[in-house]
């Protein structure tokens, strides 16, 4: 995977940091004073789901505060368009 590719991860941080703390070590540490794009919070989890470079990713895992880092799955879109299935036909998973 190049390191350019960008992927949704969601990071988790130490107990004794909080998830602000966290971001702004990133922040300064791995994009050298650039914003970490955070589209989601997880405040019971301690995390937060981020969108980051490949190289970044790498880069975030060895920081001390960050306890696991995982690449999120991207949703599979389906078309909506009309189906043949052999029993009639289907618009995305409804019989019609």
């Amino acid at each position: 995977m190049a390191s350019n590719t960008s992927e949704h991860v969601y990071i988790v941080f130490a107990q004794d940091i909080s998830i602000d703390e966290g971001v702004s070590l990133i922040q300064q540490s791995v994009l050298r004073g650039r914003t970490l794009e955070v589209t989601r919070r997880d405040v019971t989890g301690n995390a937060v789901v981020a969108i980051v470079t490949s190289g970044e990713r790498a880069e975030i895992k060895e920081l001390d505060v960050v306890i696991r880092i995982k690449v999120e799955v991207p949703a599979i879109k389906l078309s909506g368009q009309e189906k043949s299935c052999g029993r009639g036909r289907t618009k995305g998973k409804q019989m019609i």
